[in-house]
């Protein structure tokens, strides 16, 4: 009987566990049974800006993926796959590992980025041009504010996605500037243009007026969440470190968004550090 019961102690921690397993395998499964099979479908830029769908966020930083595209002992096989997902997701952070990668030892890699960075390039100067030419056969005025709109917003992603070369970079922010501007005096206080006219402005330094622009385009229904990151690098870039901690403080939820929280953490340790320094 001492024995049996020395036995029974022993096999506890495993029996344990597989209990736990079983418990696991059976959550899991009928967790798939209540999600079904996702489909997945294209999404307007409209929808996106509206909030109307869930954005999953990316599950690996792009410290991971620097790593590997830089050590040397990673296998070839894995820094392609890596230049698979940094292509088909063509974010402004996966440009600039795209870019890094040219400089690879491995010239698959190199060729994948340097084609990934053409085919990004080529597809938005296509898109310019289609709307150019659609505006000199455009005779309606509305039409063809909404086209110059259009076209802002094209050079804006060239700039977005920092493509574009030192030598044109002035040239293509005076082309947005003034496509946004002529579409805006037609459509009359549009708050998209007044947003990426803001933008604009904050990137030439122009905090007051970019400020304003921010303001007028929020109160003209432009999505606040959208506005308010840039609108506390406006009050950070100008000093005014409690406007920045009460805009979040109005925004708190933003912390919850997994897309927008690092940009509020970003902010909100910057703003710490100031205050620590002063």
């Amino acid at each position: 009987m001492k024995y049996i019961f020395i036995w029974i102690i022993s096999i506890l921690p495993a029996l344990a566990v597989l209990i736990f397993l079983i418990i696991l395998v059976l959550i899991l499964r009928r967790r798939k049974k209540l999600l079904g099979t996702s489909q997945y479908r294209s999404a307007s830029v409209q929808e996106i800006l509206s909030e109307e769908i869930d954005i999953e966020p990316l599950r690996y930083g792009e410290a991971a993926f620097l790593r590997f595209l830089r050590e040397r002992n990673v296998p070839a096989e894995m820094k392609l796959k890596v230049m698979t997902i940094l292509e088909q997701d063509k974010t402004p952070k996966d440009i600039m590992l795209l870019k890094e990668a040219l400089s690879s030892e491995i010239d698959e890699v190199r060729l994948l980025a340097f084609n990934a960075l053409s085919k990004l390039e080529e597809s938005i100067s296509a898109k310019i041009e289609e709307n150019l030419e659609k505006l000199e056969k455009t005779k309606d005025e509305k039409e063809r504010a909404l086209i110059k709109k259009d076209i802002a917003s094209f050079y804006w992603e060239m700039i977005y996605f920092g493509i574009t070369d030192e030598e044109i970079r002035s040239f293509i922010i005076s082309e947005i500037e003034r496509y946004t501007n002529e579409a805006n005096q037609t459509l009359k206080d549009d708050p998209e243009c007044l947003f990426l006219l803001s933008r604009i402005k904050l990137r030439k330094g122009e905090y007051e007026e970019a400020e304003k622009l921010m303001k007028r385009a929020i109160e003209l229904g432009f999505i606040k969440e959208r506005i308010v990151p840039y609108l506390a690098e406006v009050y950070y870039m100008k000093g005014e470190i409690h406007k920045v901690k009460e805009l979040f403080n109005n925004f708190y939820h933003l912390r919850l968004d997994p897309t927008l929280n690092p940009i509020v953490e970003l902010w909100s340790n910057c703003v710490y550090q100031k205050g620590q320094q002063s």
